[in-house]
């Protein structure tokens, strides 16, 4: 068994129990702590080189953003959001001042803030309306990539972008959204979940497009930066956007499907 698999059956392991017996808030603070790791990965991709203060800073903005879907509200969001926001801005206007990469650096910390704290926040909230939508949604996510990398390893020769990430295939595109298709039509007939299994085969297909957009999107971020991995947390997949990517997109997504039709 290889050292990739042996890493994916751990964190399966993990994931299941936070998920089963943690209840809302221990899996509130397991995806903040994630994010914080997250928000770190990124900034170093964005702005490489961050002071002590400001790689110490940038974690915690994005976990409290985290924490705040607890809230079931856009309030408490947005209050940590223009929070942290005052409190960067302070940090700049009493230290350094002005400095020309200030506005990258900036760039930097509110990107990871939204992009990892408001993005994967939406987990929080979807937990919310309890066990059956978080594994609808990971095990429709999970289910396009392991077809999409399987499916691109055998048969795939149509390269899907290859400026940005070489190895993908069309081929592996079209199975990863069959997957998505079928795993969440087979996932609405036999979970509890809030929307029919004709509606789940439409989601499926959805999110997948968006996990794989998310997917690609950080591979454009890691181009950019020269670097291979967005970390070494996790042993055989690298850091925690590696593993996280196809989630950015698609569990706003989710939410805002919930919050239109349950509320």
């Amino acid at each position: 068994m290889s050292l990739r698999v042996k890493t994916g059956l751990i964190l399966l392991a993990v994931f299941l129990v936070v998920l089963s017996f943690g209840g809302p808030g221990v899996f509130a603070l397991a995806v903040a702590v994630l994010g914080a790791v997250g928000a770190r990965e990124y900034h170093s991709l964005a702005a490489p080189g961050a002071n002590p203060l400001e790689a110490a800073f940038t974690p915690l903005w994005a976990a409290a953003v985290i924490l705040s879907f607890l809230g079931r509200s856009g309030g408490a969001t947005s209050a940590v959001l223009a929070l942290g926001a005052a409190a960067y801005f302070a940090a700049w206007i009493t230290g350094p001042g002005p400095r020309p990469d200030m506005f990258e650096r900036w760039a930097a910390s509110l990107g990871a803030a939204v992009v990892i704290g408001v993005f994967l926040g939406h987990a929080v909230w979807v937990r919310g309306h309890g066990i059956a939508p978080v594994l609808f949604l990971c095990l429709v996510v999970w289910a396009g990539d392991t077809a999409a990398y399987y499916a691109g390893t055998a048969f795939g020769t149509h390269r899907l972008a290859p400026a940005v990430s070489p190895k993908k295939s069309v081929e592996g595109a079209v199975a990863s959204v069959a997957a998505s298709a079928a795993i969440g039509a087979l996932l609405g007939a036999t979970l509890p979940l809030p929307h029919s299994a004709a509606v789940s085969l439409v989601l499926g297909i959805v999110l997948n497009v968006a996990a794989q957009l998310g997917d690609l999107a950080e591979s454009l971020w890691k181009r950019c930066a020269g670097v291979k991995d967005s970390g070494h947390l996790f042993p055989g997949h690298g850091g925690v956007l590696d593993r996280m990517d196809g989630f950015l997109l698609a569990l706003p997504l989710y939410a805002a499907y919930l919050r239109l039709t349950v509320g």
